[in-house]
């Protein structure tokens, strides 16, 4: 048995084989350039992504350590767009000619060396945040488009993951990969990557010192009550060690348990705007509901809270019982593209780029499917279609609302070549579920990349560029002066995922697959057994 001692940053046991983390940081080849342009528009271009992806951690990391605790990356995104780092980056290029690669690797190595010298550790600890922030332009800068969690973190599931130092991304990849514990040869305890580790509430030590790496896949304990790294504990200490982790578990178990009633609480206090999908949230099989609906929203809207529908309908295809319901103010239609009032009022529009229109029909051209076009709040399609619905598989009811909301066209790329107008959204229904993948590989590939999502299995929902039903929300919540952390969203379908991801509540209905239950916090009953209904009851009305 051999105990290296360390400093604890987060409480807790854990067993695991020990894992020996690679260098993470990302190699290039310093080299001299003459289009200095060219480079800064390339140092620019990986600026921009490396800074999206900042939002996916923020994103990916809101439901699971809550908003306040997600402000790491939107912090990290703020030095990223520092005047200082950014003309310190664009001056090498110019001055020294030097590659992107090699400016940003200076850049943060006179950054990080700048604060190490502070006295205070939080500032210090700031190196930390540059580096990784760099690591993440210079990766954009390499070859790959796109980023991923590194392979190595796929292997940390059970292990006890061993490095030099911890960045605040390779907390998150490493928590969301399973690792059991960290230990760092060193650190800070107030620095972002330890304060994630407790937040995610994961075992970690820094401060060890270098270990040897020919223990690599020995069975050990971290004790983060002490600092303590086991490695071969023995039958004893293991024992021991096991009886403390069982007990701090249920300690733990008690203290979630008070956390979410308190939790429940405060969000029903907190609630201010709800969101909410029609079709699989409150409508079953396109056109029925629930009587509790009228009830449960017009209760919200006695209490202040102000509900809007956010659907991928068109408008022109919402029910109008649906639309007479007094506690409804609001409609965000065609997934985001779209938002009235409870008058009809234009509040917000994001139409389909004429020219990406253009190359999605190009595209389109090339298979078998009904093209449904959303114009103006009313449906569009052509009238030969309507005969053969069953043959592009519109189902679930939903080829009585074709039928029923749509205006027929004898042509409808004729009519759409011959007036132009402004695309909400162009819906979709494929003959061919092969044919659909590819359509939709394709159209991913244009340039600016469209939104492309789907509420059906042959279905596919082509929206502009930063249309979404997130944005809308978040445009409507802000015209509104309601911060996110007090909007509820519930929904069903991959389209409702961008609003849950934004939401302070965000909830899944009991019949979402799979990845939309992954975007949400909280689950509730399916839309046959009023899941809806059951969810607004228990986490808005007061």
């Amino acid at each position: 048995m051999k105990i290296i001692k360390g400093m604890s940053i987060s409480k807790g046991i854990a067993f695991g084989n020990l894992f020996f983390l690679k260098d993470t940081n990302v190699k290039f080849i310093s080299k001299l350039v003459t289009d200095t342009d060219s480079e800064i528009e390339r140092f620019t271009h990986a600026s921009a992504d490396a800074f999206n992806f900042l939002q996916s951690l923020y994103e990916r990391t809101l439901h699971t350590i809550g908003s306040e605790n997600a402000q790491i990356f939107s912090i990290q995104q703020m030095m990223l767009h520092d005047n200082d780092y950014v003309n310190s980056i664009i001056r090498i290029i110019k001055e020294e000619k030097m590659c992107a690669e090699y400016a940003v690797d200076k850049v943060a190595e006179r950054f990080a060396a700048s604060f190490l010298e502070m006295e205070e550790e939080m500032m210090r600890s700031k190196a930390y945040d540059i580096v990784d922030i760099s690591n993440h332009v210079k990766f954009f800068l390499s070859e790959n488009v796109q980023k991923v969690v590194l392979p190595v973190m796929t292997n940390a599931r059970d292990k006890i993951v061993i490095s030099d130092c911890y960045v605040p991304s390779h907390v998150v990849d490493l928590s969301f990969a399973g690792a059991s514990a960290v230990v760092a040869f060193e650190g800070m305890k107030k620095s972002h990557a330890s304060f994630l580790t407790r937040r995610f509430e994961m075992p970690a030590i820094i401060n060890s010192g270098e270990i040897d790496p020919d223990l690599n896949g020995h069975y050990a304990a971290v004790n983060g009550f002490t600092g303590e790294l086991i490695v071969d504990p023995d039958t004893k200490t293991l024992n021991t060690l096991k009886k403390r982790q069982l007990r701090y578990k249920n300690v733990k178990s008690f203290i979630h348990k008070i956390y979410e009633k308190k939790s429940l609480l405060k969000n029903r206090a907190a609630v201010k705007l709800i969101a909410l999908d029609l079709d699989g949230t409150i409508i079953s099989n396109a056109t029925s509901y629930s009587d509790k609906v009228i009830e449960t929203l017009n209760s919200a809207a006695i209490q202040g809270i102000s509900v809007v529908v956010c659907t991928g309908r068109v408008l022109g295809e919402i029910p109008d019982t649906i639309k007479d319901i007094t506690g409804i103010k609001y409609f965000i239609t065609s997934n985001g593209a779209s938002i009235v009032n409870h008058n009809g009022d234009l509040l917000y529009t994001d139409t389909i780029e004429p020219d990406t229109a253009r190359r999605i029909f190009n595209i389109l051209s090339d298979y078998k499917c009904l093209i449904d076009l959303y114009i103006g709040g009313k449906g569009y399609m052509q009238k030969s279609d309507a005969l053969i619905l069953d043959e592009y598989n519109v189902t679930d009811g939903f080829e009585n609302v074709l039928l029923n909301a749509r205006e027929m066209k004898d042509d409808i790329m004729s009519f759409y070549n011959e007036t132009q107008p402004k695309l909400e959204k162009i819906n979709l229904f494929f003959a061919d579920i092969k044919e659909r993948r590819e359509a939709i590989y394709r159209i991913s590939k244009l340039e600016p990349a469209p939104k492309i999502a789907y509420s059906m299995d042959y279905n596919l929902e082509i929206t502009s560029s930063t249309c979404c039903k997130g944005q809308g929300l978040q445009f409507l919540a802000n015209l509104l002066n309601i911060s996110m952390a007090e909007v509820m969203a519930v929904g069903d379908s991959n389209n409702d995922i961008s609003m849950l991801k934004l939401a302070g509540i965000p909830v899944a209905m009991g019949n979402s697959p799979e990845s939309v239950k992954q975007a949400a916090v909280f689950v509730t009953d399916t839309c046959e057994n009023d899941g809806c209904i059951k969810a607004i009851r228990k986490y808005a009305i007061r």
